[in-house]
């Protein structure tokens, strides 16, 4: 992705990873993107999630809180 200025890196359970995946594809309106830092596993995963517009990082950010 060309425009990484809006990013987020969360830690996620497994099991929930789905979840956010499933709602940048319904609710986002441009590109968007994850990186797997580490894999969950017995301990939540770290992943970041990249956004090329900031409407759709300020909504997943709201969202998530």
């Amino acid at each position: 992705m060309e425009n990484t200025d809006f990013y987020t890196e969360l830690s996620i359970k497994y099991g929930e990873l789905n979840h956010y995946i499933e709602w940048c594809r319904d609710n986002c309106t441009d590109k968007w993107s994850i990186n797997i830092l580490t894999e969950a596993g017995n301990q939540p995963g770290n992943y970041l999630f990249k956004f090329k517009n900031s409407t759709d990082y300020t909504t997943f950010i709201l969202w998530k809180s």
